[in-house]
């Protein structure tokens, strides 16, 4: 299975992935961490957060994107039981991260102290709750490249794009926003790989100057600053200080791409179009696009 590519690691925010079957996985996973006598818990479908409970999604940004990057580093198994510390919630007292390997490519973690142990959640309590839940769990993985579902449509010359909410510190990434029947009309584009570059490279060089930093998060990839006291170097620039007004809007026009990114209410949209998208066009289809994908409170 082809991984997905992940942008945690530069937005300082939880990759997420939205499907169909949210409501009725959240049901599952709801009912299975209150089993566990936890309220902590997410459903991972290939490294992203599918759906997650209430206190998780209090964790802060870092703590959930280092909670996911833990899960997805672990060695292959059916079910490990890991002390972890949080930076925020509980640097100085470990808890219990528990993971169970639901199908391939499909984790369930839960949060919990010194009880239940890891044997008897994962022979009272798995099976129970999630074998009914087989098939909503496969139909989600199938989008896990995409990251969102088949019915919710984007315009052609769309070659990649991040989706931020800054409240709720959630991240969806792609670089295969289109169904593969479109990706064949589109004919020649760029790689998988240099769009991700220039999509990641795009993010990088918004955020903080034109638009402010995503308040809350700290990208993980610069925990450390060499002093130990895991905080994020500074940056050579002074972030979002070079305007005197707050800019909304931003696009990048290059010789084999274009891109724009926009915020509105809680959100940040950055796409990367073909260079075949007119300049007139960018903002419009950016707008339809980040409509779409939160019309319905999926994200």
């Amino acid at each position: 299975m082809e991984s997905a590519e992940m942008y945690g690691d530069v937005t300082g925010c939880v990759d997420v992935i939205v499907c169909q079957e949210q409501l009725i996985l959240q049901d599952y996973l709801d009912s299975f961490v209150n089993s566990a006598d936890s309220t902590f818990g997410c459903l991972l479908v290939s490294g992203k957060v599918a759906v997650a409970t209430t206190k998780w999604w209090d964790l802060t940004g870092q703590e959930m994107y280092l909670l996911s990057l833990l899960a997805r580093v672990l060695p292959p198994g059916s079910s490990k039981d890991i002390p972890v510390y949080l930076p925020h919630g509980s640097p100085n007292v470990p808890h219990r991260l528990l993971n169970f390997q639901l199908i391939q490519g499909v984790e369930v973690c839960v949060l919990c102290g010194p009880t239940p142990s890891l044997t008897e959640v994962e022979t009272e309590l798995l099976d129970r709750y999630w074998r009914p839940a087989m098939e909503p769990l496969r139909a989600c993985l199938r989008i896990h490249l995409r990251g969102f579902p088949s019915n919710i449509t984007v315009h052609i010359g769309v070659l990649g794009l991040i989706i931020i909410n800054v409240e709720l510190h959630k991240c969806l990434g792609t670089v295969h926003p289109l169904s593969s029947e479109e990706s064949q009309k589109q004919g020649k584009s760029l790689s998988i790989a240099r769009r991700r570059d220039i999509l990641r490279s795009f993010y990088q060089s918004v955020t903080g100057t034109v638009f402010p930093p995503t308040p809350g998060t700290t990208p993980p990839e610069v925990v450390e600053n060499g002093h130990g006291d895991g905080l994020a170097s500074e940056s050579p620039v002074e972030p979002h200080t070079e305007f005197v007004h707050s800019a909304l809007d931003t696009y990048v026009i290059g010789e084999d791409h274009k891109c724009y990114a926009t915020r509105e209410g809680p959100y940040q949209i950055y796409v990367l179009f073909s260079k075949d998208v007119p300049k007139y066009a960018l903002r419009s289809i950016s707008m339809t696009t980040l409509t779409a994908l939160t019309k319905d409170k999926l994200f």
